[in-house]
This record gives C-alpha cells, structure tokens and sequence, in this order.
C-alpha cells in the first residue's frame, strides 16, 4: 500500500459513520439513572470535549463523542440535557457538511428531527426548524431541488405560527429559499 495512513482513516471514518447511522436509523437510546444535574453535567462535558476535539480537527473522535452524548442522554427527561444532545447532533452535522459527506449530513438532521420532532422546548425546537432548514440546504447542494423545495415548504407550514420567534424566522427563510429555488428552476 503506498498510503496506510490514508487507508486508516478511510476505515475509521467508515466505522464512526456506521456508528452514527446506526444510532439514526433506531431513533432509540436507553434511558438514564442518577440526579438530573450529574446527567446534565455529563453530558455537558462530554460536549464540551467533542467541540474540542472538532477545534482540533480531529473530526472522527469528536463525532465518536458526539454520538455518545446522544446514545447515552437523547431520552433524558431534562430540557437541559436534550439541548445539550441537540448540540451535539447539529455540530456532529456540521462536521459532515465541511466534509462534504451531505447523505451522512442529512441522517443527522433527520436523527434530529426524529428524536426531537415533538419536543416543546424552546432551544430543541428551534433546532429542529435549523436541522429540517439544513437538510434542505444540503439537498439543495445535492442538486435535489424538488426535495429542498418539498424539505422548505414542510418548515414553512411546519413553523410559520410557531410560538417561538426564532422557529417563525427559520420558517420565513425557508419560504424565501423555496420560492428562490422555484425560480431557479423556472429559469431551466
């Protein structure tokens, strides 16, 4: 082999995104014991590391402890700890979007959306307008414009009379992008 290194993290990024797609595909985790503050501090500095680890580029081990803050604390009862989980999904995302891995980038946002779709907590429901808005982004990158246009009308419906300011703002931007893309292929 003239690249074993390359060949190395070929494998291991293969791992850490078979890792993440098979906590996506189950939207299911256990459940946590202990004192509701312990678990959020936990979680908090499990985050805490993997945002490190991603300032560091070290993208494989950040997602690996990304992963872990959701396969451990996603069905936490806690508002606190599910934005924390929240987090760590979104930035997991963004990793794979510099990385130009859109199939990988959109399993998140729809792990996002699937864990967190029904939550009413104000910072997990604005991620999940920003994670439906991203994976719209990230189609629209594809080329799959129909499936932006489908991904940014459901925001728009979805969230145009949300309670939250910042869920309405995502909503009014992705009415925006849809009408901008149905120009674009009006134009074609």
């Amino acid at each position: 082999m003239k690249h074993p290194q390359k060949s190395v993290n070929v494998l291991i990024r293969a791992f850490v995104l078979f890792l993440g797609v098979s906590v996506v595909m189950g939207c299911q985790t256990r459940p946590q014991d202990g004192v509701p503050e312990e678990r959020a501090q936990a979680a908090e500095e499990l985050l805490n590391k993997a945002n490190r680890l991603a300032e560091q580029e070290e993208y494989e081990a950040a997602i690996a402890d990304y992963d872990d803050v959701a396969r451990r604390f996603s069905q936490d009862e806690t508002r606190e700890v599910r934005e924390l989980v929240t987090k760590a999904l979104f930035n997991k995302s963004s990793i794979l979007k510099k990385q130009g891995e859109y199939e990988a980038e959109i399993a998140v946002y729809d792990d996002i959306v699937c864990r967190f779709g029904q939550d009413t907590a104000f910072e997990v429901r604005v991620r999940v307008a920003r994670a439906l808005f991203g994976k719209g982004y990230a189609l629209e990158e594809q080329g799959d414009y129909e499936a932006a246009i489908a991904v940014f009308d459901n925001i728009a419906r979805r969230f145009e009379q949300d309670k939250t300011l910042e869920a309405r703002k995502v909503a009014a931007r992705a009415r925006d992008d849809k009408s901008r893309l149905l120009e674009k292929q009006a134009k074609k």
